[in-house]
């Protein structure tokens, strides 16, 4: 079925027949659709975001290029709905973190809902990795469980739309309600860590850039595992053997390259396209670092993304030199992408989590 959906030498004289929605299907059915955290770890409770419940100033985009208009009208589809648009998330606690905040609550079962046990809980909002095509907070329970169990800390976990159903900003969009809710139900921008891995970290960039263009303010920091921040250019050679990374990158020039189908499916590239990647809001790593938040950038050391990894800690190094120490980057000799997802029984898995329990407990 893989192969099936996918025709052989695309390019964009051929792209209206193309069927995006048969080859998303194909690219998920790909995967598995969870992967086994016992319960004996911990627990886990699904919810909803009711959208028209979270309020978002549209007027707050008026000076945001690319971005702005397109997040101005999808927020608008949000409110004018009949229906309310529900957006998925789970709270996941490891046991560790059970045992951490149970005192402070009469009923453990408070702990599964997305509010604050005491003044200053840190919460960790993940947005998992896949291309933003593929990837679900089912397949990332265990990931997201271990991150939890080795902070002690809950973790709440969104299901943000995906392409090429829901284009660019609608991930974004997602990423901001989601962030938006958790002030609602009380907690403290300070007392909330961003994190995700590959196209979640990404979205967890782009998200800080966004609260920052907002004037809202930003994450107490974040945390990112093999982050995409540069879907303009690519530096995946570094002399290293890339090869040997699991992650296929098709090009910017293949009408099938993830980013375009994230972007904007289904069309030709252009030169005004190429140019709108370059929005940090698409592409953070073309944004300004100047007074971000701490950073946590872990990294597979063959994996494709090394360059642009070591670009962003340079960039967020050096405009920050009045910051010592305010971006950490660790990088795992011979592991690729995202390791810690399909990795998990490695040891580098387990010094990745804790250097993750580490960054977050000095923040």
């Amino acid at each position: 079925m893989y192969m099936a959906a996918i025709p052989h030498h695309p390019s964009d004289d051929s792209i209206e027949a193309i069927d995006f929605q048969n080859i998303a299907a194909a690219l998920r059915s790909g995967f598995p659709t969870s992967t086994p955290w016992p319960r004996k770890k911990g627990l886990s409770r699904g919810h909803c975001i009711n959208t028209k419940e979270i309020a978002i100033d549209t007027s707050l985009f008026s000076t945001i290029d690319v971005a702005g208009p397109k997040l101005a009208t999808l927020v608008q589809a949000d409110m004018e709905l009949q229906e309310p648009r529900m957006l998925n998330y789970e709270v996941i606690l490891g046991n560790a973190a059970i045992r951490k905040l149970e005192p402070h609550v009469h009923d453990i079962g408070t702990l599964l809902d997305a509010q604050p046990a005491f003044s200053g809980e840190k919460v960790i909002l993940y947005f998992h990795g896949g291309g933003w095509i593929s990837g679900t907070i089912d397949l990332y329970r265990k990931l997201t469980g271990e991150i939890s169990q080795a902070a002690s800390t809950r973790v709440i976990s969104v299901a943000y739309r995906l392409s090429p159903e829901h284009a660019f900003p609608a991930h974004l969009h997602d990423t901001l309600i989601a962030y938006c809710f958790l002030l609602k139900q009380g907690f403290r921008p300070a007392d909330i860590i961003v994190a995700g891995d590959s196209a979640g970290g990404n979205l967890s960039l782009s998200l800080t850039h966004l609260l920052r263009y907002m004037d809202l303010p930003s994450p107490a920091g974040l945390v990112l595992l093999s982050p995409a921040s540069n879907l303009r250019y690519y530096q995946g050679t570094h002399g290293l053997d890339t090869y040997s990374d699991l992650l296929v990158v098709n090009p910017l020039e293949s009408p099938l390259s993830m980013i375009r189908i994230m972007y904007a499916p289904g069309q030709p590239l252009s030169e005004q396209m190429k140019k709108e990647l370059e929005s940090p809001l698409v592409s953070p790593i073309f944004g300004s670092f100047a007074g971000f938040p701490p950073t946590l950038i872990e990294t597979g050391g063959c994996e494709f993304l090394y360059g642009d990894n070591s670009a962003l800690y340079e960039k967020i190094k050096s405009q920050n030199p009045d910051m010592p120490g305010i971006v950490q980057h660790d990088v795992y000799d011979g592991m690729p992408h995202v390791f810690q997802l399909i990795f998990s029984y490695r040891p580098e898995t387990a010094k990745s989590l804790e250097m993750i329990s580490s960054f977050i407990h000095r923040l």
